[in-house]
């Protein structure tokens, strides 16, 4: 299934650069660590968010909402993050995990395009 999240036709915030710690060889209980470039043409207010999704196997989303204590101001910083680790997979070809990243606003429109990496899972 698609997203149905608004979304600006005309993003206001433009995401580069993810990294995910480990990425090609993540422990599979590991928490989610990494950095993304964030650019905001305006300030962030309270409640805005970065938004870490990836699927489970059998197909729904799960979803980390990073909120950055302080808010960031207008203009490019690199923000790190931290996330709840993947939920298990079981078998060794669901081990690799697209993860997205997006910034939400607080009213729940996705303000940026999406950016995706790729976690390979070590084999238990």
């Amino acid at each position: 299934t698609f997203s149905t999240d608004p979304r600006r036709m005309r993003p206001r915030v433009r995401l580069t650069g993810l990294r995910i710690e480990d990425a090609d060889d993540h422990p599979p209980d590991g928490r989610i660590e990494g950095t993304v470039t964030c650019e905001f043409e305006d300030g962030p207010v309270a409640g805005d968010h970065l938004r870490l999704t990836h699927h489970r196997p059998t197909g729904p989303r799960v979803m980390f909402l990073h909120h950055p204590k302080p808010m960031p101001p207008a203009g490019r910083m690199v923000m790190r993050f931290s996330a709840n680790p993947l939920e298990p997979r079981a078998k060794k070809n669901e081990r690799l995990v697209p993860v997205f990243v997006d910034w939400v606003s607080r009213s729940g429109v996705v303000e940026s395009d999406a950016l995706a990496a790729l976690v390979l899972l070590r084999e238990r």
